[in-house]
């Protein structure tokens, strides 16, 4: 008995003399051999404040910076078990705090090289987990991401470039894998605020939902509240002319769920716009006949939804290949145009057909709508019905555009009608 105690001692002398040694090793050492295999991967300069360790194996780096790629204000690294039978490595989870990462887009003129591509990176990884005689295979059970500001800067739409952030960042991810060999559930749940220049409330982005990356499957459902429409201006500002409309303030309102089955990726959207505010204009200045019409088209989409100016829309790709523009959007507003064109005795059309009616209050959907578009439908609705009834007269490849920007006020043939 006495010797079984004997050895179980030298055991727990031995293992806290082995801790002991990791943890004055990587205090003296852990700096400079993490910057080198740093650099090893991403190919840029490294720069990293402090690297501590606490019990029994957690890792503590401070002040990590990767230049061109990202910055962390703290890192701190769970335990790593290797399983031997399964040939993985297993950490048990990952925390980052005041993450700080950006994406930049620029035209193909206008691009520089990058030193290392994301391709080039994975390999590296791959030869500094060889380096430490890790397994290929890596299980990370949770990431978490706190207090993280992420910016997207946009130079090819316009001369001032489109600058997007999206501060208090915070990200959870729950076993996710690398490589992808094995038929496993990675969910996730993202959130943050985007604070915009035009409008005073700060944009809210809800993200959250699971992904099996290996079987091309996914449920997720994004919100994303208190858009502005100003600041996103130029994505759209081919077929709308804010200006000229006397547009102020736009603020919108997202959210679509999505599924995924097989890499085929379905997502159901609602767009809604939640406020429109028009220039203030002079004294005894008559309401330019742009805003008229930006008005009463305004009030045919709250005819048609119950005084809420919404689009719903379904659009389908690929999980391998994720593609999304405007074009959906504009596909939505010719189909919404259509329907009001379709449905002849439908209140929203009355709006156009009989202005004199509404002015009367014989239609009862006049109520959700406001005084100056009462006011401008008389002055514009018969201009407003030819237009939309030429647009809808052309070819349906052609069409698109057309109806979009008559739903955005700024179609050139409705410009010239009404003048």
């Amino acid at each position: 008995m006495k010797k079984i105690k004997i050895v179980i001692y030298i055991l727990v002398l031995l293992t806290g003399v082995v801790f002991a040694g990791l943890h004055a090793f990587v205090s003296i050492k852990g700096r400079d051999l993490l910057t080198s295999k740093l650099h090893s991967v991403f190919q840029s300069e490294v720069s990293i404040g402090r690297v501590t360790t606490s019990f029994p194996l957690r890792l503590i780096v401070k002040d990590l910076e990767v230049k061109n790629w990202f910055k962390i204000k703290k890192v701190l690294s769970g335990t790593g078990i290797i399983d031997v039978l399964g040939g993985n490595f297993i950490l048990s989870d990952l925390k980052l705090e005041g993450v700080e990462f950006d994406i930049e887009k620029r035209k193909r003129s206008e691009q520089t090289q990058p030193s290392v591509d994301l391709e080039t990176v994975a390999g590296n990884v791959a030869q500094v987990q060889e380096s430490f005689f890790l397994p290929q295979h890596i299980v990370l059970k949770r990431l978490t991401i706190s207090d993280g500001t992420f910016t997207y800067i946009d130079y090819t739409k316009s001369d001032t470039p489109i600058k997007i952030t999206v501060k208090d960042l915070n990200m959870r991810i729950d076993n996710f894998q690398w490589p992808l060999i094995a038929p496993e559930v990675t969910s996730f749940q993202i959130n943050g605020k985007v604070p915009w220049e035009n409008i005073k409330e700060e944009g809210k982005v809800d993200l959250k939902g699971w992904i099996n990356f290996y079987k091309k499957d996914m449920n997720a459902a994004i919100k994303i509240k208190d858009i502005d429409g100003i600041a996103i201006y130029p994505y759209y500002s081919n077929w709308i002319d804010i200006d000229k409309a006397r547009v102020e303030k736009a603020r919108l309102d997202f959210n679509s769920n999505i599924t995924g089955l097989n890499n085929n990726v379905t997502a159901s959207c609602h767009l809604e716009m939640t406020q429109l505010t028009f220039k203030p204009k002079e004294e005894q200045e008559k309401e330019p006949r742009l805003e008229r019409i930006t008005n009463v088209v305004i009030g045919l989409l709250k005819a048609m939804n119950q005084g809420k100016v919404v689009l719903d829309f379904n659009f389908k790709t690929k999980m391998d290949n994720p593609e999304f523009g405007l074009g959906i959007i504009q596909q939505a507003l010719k189909d919404k145009l259509y329907q009001a064109r379709k449905g002849h005795d439908s209140p929203a059309m009355q709006i156009i057909k009989l202005p004199g009616k509404l002015i009367g209050g014989t239609i009862s959907t006049a109520a959700d709508l406001t005084k100056s578009v009462i006011n401008g439908t008389v002055g514009v609705g018969k201009e407003l019905r030819k237009a939309m009834e030429s647009s809808f007269s052309r070819e349906s490849n052609s069409t698109a555009s057309v109806a979009v920007n008559v739903t955005s006020f700024n179609t050139t043939e409705m410009v010239n009608q009404t003048k």
